[in-house]
C-alpha cells in the first residue's frame, strides 16, 4: 500500500469533512508473507491480507470504528496510540490492563470518539505484535488548522527484523542474555518499505507528519538542502522553531513544515539515521542511513548528499505549545526509578522501583470497577501491576530517573504531560528540582530520557481510568519496565460503562474479570501471579554493562561470543540445565579474586594458579594413561581438561574489585561474563588475565585440550628437553617431576587456600 504517495489538499479536505462523521474500518488481522526490506521474505501481521496496514485517517469530533477479526493464531489488542480516550478507557487497548486479549478467531470492535487532532499510530498492544508489523499511522486532522499548507505526507520511520518477536524475546530474556542486550534490527523503514518517494511541486509548502514506529531505533531526521520548521509534538501544536535535523525516539511524533525549492532542477535525499547508541553492538551489515527520496522531476539527478553532524537538541527548551499552560503546583509527587538488573530467575529484567512488570490475572481497569471502596488501596492491584492510585483532579508530578546504562522514551496513556525539569544523575530529593520553564513547558505524551539522567514531568490526574506507563522500547516493555496508573478509580465505577463484549473475550480465554489482580475478593491475593524478584544479600550487586554480544577472538585463537554482565554463583545450575540447547558438554564457573583464579566444574573445587615443576605439556605428553587424570597436573596448576570436539562454555565471575582483562576482552569489578568455543585444537593452552602484574600474582589456569590425542598429534623437539636440562628442570612427569599420582614436593602458594 503506497500512502506515502498521496497528498492531502487541505482545502479539499476541509470542505469533505466539515461535519463529523462515523469513520468505520475494517481489519481483519491475518499473517501475510512479506519482504519490506527487500532482503528477507518472512511472515509479518498483516491487515487484510496486505502489507503494510493502511493508515487510518479521520478528523477531529468523528467517531472513529474499528471492527476487528483477529485471524492469527494467538490473542491481540489495539491501541491508538496518543488519543486521551476520556470516558472511554476500555477502548484504549493494552492487554491486561484494559481489557482481555481478542481470542484467536474473535471479533471485537474499538468505538472511540475522536476529541483531538494530530499525528499519532495504532500499533499491537499484545506480545509486541508491532514488531512483527502490526503498526500503521493514524492521522487526525483539525478542520481549522494553526498552520498553512499545501498538502502533506506521513513519514513513518521503524525498524525491522527477520526473526519473529517471539523467537528473538525468547533469547532476550534468557539466562544467556545477562547483560540484557536487545536484538539488533536488520535494516530500517520508512513507511514500512525501501526507497520511498515523495513528490514536491517547486514553490509549496508541505506538511510532514514524521513517525517513529520502531521497537528499538532512534532516528535522526533531516532532508538535504532544505529547512524544516517543527510545528507540533506529540499531537500538540508548537510555536514555529526552525530546525536542520531532529532526534525521534521510539513513539513520538513531529510535524514539519517543508517549503519546496523554487526549481525542479534536482532531487534530494531524505535521511533517518539509526542512533547507534541505542545498540548494545553494530553488525557490519546493517545499514543505519535509511533515506527516501524527494522527487522534484524523476529526470533531474541527485542533489549532493548531505552529512548531519546531529546539533544539541532539546525539546523541552526549544519548543513551546502555541496555547501557553503553565504549571500549577503539584499535589502529590512520586519518583520512579528505572533500571536492569539480574533478578532471581537468572535473567535481566527491567524494575521501576525495584518491581518488574507482570500481568495480572484480572484486567487492571476492571479490577478498579470491581473492588468498591477497596479500589483505591493499590495491593488490590497485586505487587507486579506496580500500581500508583491518583485521585481526581490532582496535579501530578512524578520524578523519573534512568539509572540504567540505556536511553528510554518513556510514554503516558491517556495523557499529555508537561516536561518541567531535566538533570544529570539520579535525582534522591535531597535538594529541590531543578525546575525549567514553568511559565509554558512543552507537553508531549512521550519523553526520552538519556542513560544516567532524569526528568520530571507534571499532568493532571483529569481521567479518570487505569493508564499505562512504560519504557516504549518493545524489549523493555517485554522485560517489565512498567507502572499501572489507576486514576480516581471511585470516580472510575461512576462513570465508566464496560461493554458485555470484554466479558465475552476473558470467558473465551478463561480470564476472571471481577476481583483483585489474583481474582478474588479483598485483600486475598493467593495465586496471583508473580514474578522475579531481587536476588538474595551475598550475590553479585548491580553489574556495569559494557559493549554486549560483542565477536571477538580470544581463547585459543577461537572466535567466541562475549557478554558483560552481572550474576552470581547460582546461574550454573541453570547453564547446566540448558547444555544440550547450547551444545555445550562441559560447563565451568570462574571465579576471580586477587591472585588466584578458581574453578567450579560442576562441584565445589578452588584452586589458586601456581607454577608447576614440570611444563604442564610435558606432564601430558609423558604420563601415558593418566594424562585424563587432573591431579597429575597439580593442585596449584588450576587446570581445566576438556575433550576434542567439546563445546564449552565458561562464565568468568570477577569478585575482585578490580578489571580482569583477557586477551581482546575486559570484565569489570564485581560482574562477571560468558564465553563459549570448541575444542578442537589438541594442546595445553594458558587462560590469564593480561594486566601482567596479575598475571604475576597467579590469575591464570591452564586449559588441556584434548589431551588424549595430543600423545598422538603432538612431537616435542628435542631442543625443548635441552633447555630444561640446562635450566634443570624436569620435563617428564607429573607437576613435581614425580611419576604417577605423588606430588611430593609441590610448590604451593603463601596465601592461604579458599575453602568451600
Amino acid at each position: 500500500m503506497l500512502f506515502a504517495t498521496k497528498v492531502f489538499s487541505t482545502l479539499a479536505l476541509t470542505s469533505a469533512v466539515a461535519q463529523a462523521t462515523i469513520v468505520t474500518y475494517n481489519w481483519n488481522i491475518t499473517y501475510v508473507n512479506a519482504n519490506p526490506d527487500g532482503q528477507y521474505e518472512r511472515r509479518v501481521i498483516g491487515i487484510n491480507g496486505q502489507f503494510p496496514p493502511p493508515p487510518i485517517v479521520a478528523t477531529m469530533n468523528d467517531t472513529l470504528v474499528i471492527n476487528v477479526i483477529n485471524q492469527i493464531d494467538e490473542p491481540t489488542s489495539l491501541h491508538c496510540h496518543g488519543l486521551f480516550q476520556t470516558g472511554n478507557n476500555q477502548m484504549d487497548g493494552p492487554s491486561m490492563v484494559t481489557q482481555c486479549p481478542i481470542p484467536p478467531g474473535a471479533s471485537f470492535t474499538y468505538n472511540i470518539p475522536i476529541e483531538q487532532a494530530g499525528t499519532y499510530w495504532i500499533h499491537g498492544h499484545h506480545k509486541g505484535h508491532y514488531v512483527d508489523g502490526l503498526r500503521a499511522p493514524l492521522i487526525i486532522h483539525n478542520i481549522n488548522e494553526t498552520y498553512k499548507y499545501d498538502g502533506e505526507y506521513t513519514i513513518a520511520f521503524a525498524d525491522w527484523y527477520h526473526d519473529q518477536h517471539a523467537d528473538l524475546l525468547n533469547h532476550y530474556l534468557s539466562i544467556f542474555n545477562p547483560s540484557g542486550a536487545e536484538p539488533v534490527p536488520k535494516s530500517g523503514l520508512i513507511n514500512q518499505m525501501p526507497n520511498t518517494t515523495f513528490s514536491f511541486v517547486p514553490g509549496k509548502t508541505y506538511r510532514l507528519r514524521v513517525i517513529n514506529m520502531a521497537a528499538l531505533a532512534m532516528f535522526h531526521f533531516h532532508i538535504d538542502g532544505h529547512d524544516m520548521d517543527i510545528i507540533e509534538v506529540d499531537g500538540v501544536d508548537v510555536q514555529r522553531a526552525t530546525v536542520k535535523s531532529f532526534p525521534i525516539s521510539a513513539a513520538q511524533r513531529y510535524s514539519v513544515l517543508v517549503t519546496a525549492k523554487s526549481d525542479a532542477s534536482f532531487n534530494y535525499i531524505l535521511h533517518g539515521d539509526m542512533d547507534p547508541m541505542m545498540f548494545d553492538t553494530v553488525p557490519s551489515d546493517l545499514v543505519l542511513n535509511v533515506t527516501g527520496t524527494i522527487v522534484y522531476n524523476e529526470a533531474s539527478p541527485l542533489a549532493m548528499i548531505e552529512t548531519s553532524d546531529w546539533p544539541e537538541f532539546d525539546d523541552a527548551t526549544l519548543l513551546a505549545p502555541v496555547i501557553p499552560l503553565g504549571i500549577t503546583s503539584a499535589t502529590v509527587q512520586h519518583t520512579l526509578s528505572a533500571d536492569f538488573s539480574v533478578l532471581d530467575d537468572y535473567v535481566n529484567r527491567a524494575t521501576f522501583n525495584d518491581v518488574t512488570y507482570v500481568m495480572p490475572k484480572v484486567p487492571s481497569m476492571y479490577t478498579a470497577m470491581s473492588m468498591g471502596n477497596l479500589s483505591s488501596n493499590p495491593e488490590v492491584y497485586g505487587k507486579y501491576s506496580n500500581a500508583i492510585v491518583l485521585n481526581h483532579n490532582d496535579w501530578v508530578e512524578i520524578i523519573i530517573n534512568n539509572a540504567d546504562a540505556g536511553n528510554h522514551p518513556f510514554h503516558l496513556h491517556g495523557h499529555i504531560f508537561q516536561v518541567i525539569g531535566r538533570g544529570d544523575g539520579i535525582y534522591d530529593g535531597s535538594s529541590p528540582y531543578n525546575y525549567y520553564n514553568t511559565t509554558n513547558p512543552l507537553r508531549r505524551d512521550t519523553v526520552y530520557i538519556p542513560s544516567e539522567t532524569n526528568a520530571a514531568i507534571h499532568f493532571k490526574a483529569d481521567n479518570p481510568g487505569v493508564w499505562f506507563f512504560h519504557c516504549h522500547i518493545e524489549w523493555h516493555l517485554q522485560a517489565g519496565l512498567a507502572v499501572t496508573m489507576v486514576e480516581a478509580p471511585d470516580v472510575m465505577q461512576q462513570v465508566l460503562k464496560i461493554d458485555p463484549t470484554h466479558f465475552q473475550q476473558c470467558e473465551a480465554l478463561g480470564i476472571p474479570y471481577r476481583g483483585n489482580a489474583a481474582g478474588k475478593e479483598g485483600l486475598d491475593l493467593s495465586g496471583a501471579n508473580v514474578g522475579p524478584n531481587a536476588l538474595p544479600d551475598g550475590f553479585t550487586g548491580k553489574g556495569i554493562v559494557a559493549l554486549v554480544f560483542s565477536i571477538i577472538a580470544a581463547i585459543l585463537g577461537l572466535i567466541v561470543v562475549v557478554w558483560y554482565a552481572q550474576g552470581d554463583d547460582k546461574v550454573v545450575a541453570k547453564m547446566v540445565q540448558k547444555a544440550k540447547t547450547k551444545r555445550a558438554l562441559e560447563i565451568f564457573m570462574l571465579y576471580t579474586t586477587m591472585a588466584s583464579l578458581s574453578a567450579i566444574y560442576l562441584k565445589s573445587l578452588i584452586t589458586k594458579r601456581g607454577v608447576p615443576k614440570v611444563p604442564t605439556i610435558y606432564t601430558a605428553i609423558s604420563m601415558g594413561y593418566l594424562l585424563l587424570t587432573s591431579e597429575i597436573y597439580g593442585k596449584y596448576a588450576s587446570s581445566m581438561i576438556f575433550n576434542h570436539n567439546d563445546w564449552i562454555e565458561i562464565v568468568i565471575n570477577n569478585a575482585d574489585d578490580a578489571l580482569f582483562r583477557l586477551d581482546a576482552m575486559f570484565i569489570v569489578a564485581q560482574s562477571n561474563s560468558g564465553i563459549r568455543f570448541k575444542a578442537d585444537k589438541p594442546g595445553m593452552w594458558f587462560f590469564h588475565c593480561h594486566i601482567v602484574w596479575h598475571l604475576q600474582v597467579g590469575l591464570a589456569m591452564a586449559v588441556i585440550e584434548a589431551i588424549s590425542d595430543m600423545q598422538q598429534v603432538l612431537e616435542i623437539d628435542p631442543i625443548h628437553s635441552q633447555q630444561y636440562q640446562d635450566l634443570r628442570i624436569p620435563y617428564i612427569g607429573n607437576a613435581t617431576g614425580n611419576l604417577g599420582h605423588k606430588r611430593w614436593g609441590e610448590i604451593a602458594h603463601n596465601v592461604k587456600n579458599y575453602i568451600t
